[in-house]
């Protein structure tokens, strides 16, 4: 009998801990991949100044940047109609670039505080970055990846697509997305951003989306969020799998779409009750669904928020 009770409990014991590592390895990729994000994220920039506002009949000085950040709704932003849930576009100095230009004589690697554009959205598909030797071997995977742009500094578009009144236009990702977007982890069905900044006499307002570029007397204009919060919701490959066994190539649907939607400030307590509606839509799924949620508050270090 004592040995039935020993084996009984040894048993138990391993199956957990069996779980618990398959579960922290299963979440491995998505938290390196969330990690990341939040390290490039502080480091945006709009490298700002001051300047007439209009050159011929100043009146006052106002905010100046030739850069652009953009937050929001990552179909809508990228055009893309398999990008989901929201993205971010911004410009930091990450000195990337290739290793030489294009008639191979310069050099571009010393530069290393150079400025480059990134972004991050989530998107839905199949894998496309297996060499060719594997792509007709390997079975279809279709899964929710997080995908991170990153555009060579000498191939920076954002100069050379602006409006008519010189602001940056949000088209200058979109040429080069899919060129230069590649996943960085598996299996990432949500990401939100709600960007948190000074709102005068009513204190902090948050939003989900956030355009520097926009004018029309908005205190953004021209200035980077000092705070964004991101959550990132993930599920675990087997959930993956189920979810491709019983959807194949298309879509699945989880019923999150329409959370995280407000265009302008977020109502208080709209936030914490969509996270919840998310969580229990995720939990009475037709099929089971393990998942985790990331969220952590980013301080922006290149926002000097003024009025």
């Amino acid at each position: 009998m004592i040995g039935a009770l020993t084996f009984a409990i040894v048993n138990q014991a391993s199956a957990v801990w069996m779980r618990s590592r398959a579960s922290l390895v299963a979440f491995e990729g998505a938290r390196v991949g969330f990690e990341y994000l939040t390290r490039q994220l502080q480091q945006a920039t709009l490298g700002t100044y001051w300047d007439y506002d209009d050159p011929q009949q100043p009146t006052r000085y106002q905010r100046r940047s030739e850069l652009h950040f953009l937050m929001g709704n990552a179909g809508t932003i990228t055009g893309a109609g398999n990008a989901l849930s929201q993205a971010v576009f911004f410009q930091a100095p990450l000195g990337f670039t290739r290793q030489r230009g294009e008639s191979g004589g310069k050099d571009y690697r010393p530069l290393r505080s150079i400025l480059s554009a990134v972004g991050f959205y989530v998107q839905f598909g199949s894998q496309q970055d297996l060499p060719p030797f594997l792509k007709d071997t390997l079975p279809e995977r279709y899964r929710f990846r997080l995908m991170y742009f990153r555009e060579p500094s000498e191939k920076l578009s954002l100069y050379a697509e602006r409006n008519t009144d010189g602001s940056p236009s949000p088209s200058w990702l979109r040429g080069n997305l899919e060129e230069y977007s590649s996943p960085i982890a598996e299996n990432v069905v949500a990401l939100i951003f709600r960007a948190k900044y000074p709102n005068g006499s009513q204190g902090t307002a948050e939003s989900y989306q956030y355009d520097s570029a926009f004018k029309d007397g908005s205190a953004t204009y021209n200035q980077l969020p000092p705070v964004i919060t991101i959550t990132m919701v993930v599920i675990d490959e087997a959930s993956a799998v189920r979810l491709q066994a019983l959807n194949g190539s298309s879509l699945p649907d989880l019923k999150i779409d329409s959370l995280f939607s407000e265009s302008g400030e977020i109502p208080d307590g709209k936030y914490k009750s969509d996270l919840q509606v998310l969580e229990e839509r995720l939990q009475q799924s037709s099929i089971p669904l393990n998942y985790r949620i990331f969220s952590a508050d980013v301080a922006v270090r290149g926002a000097k928020w003024s009025r």
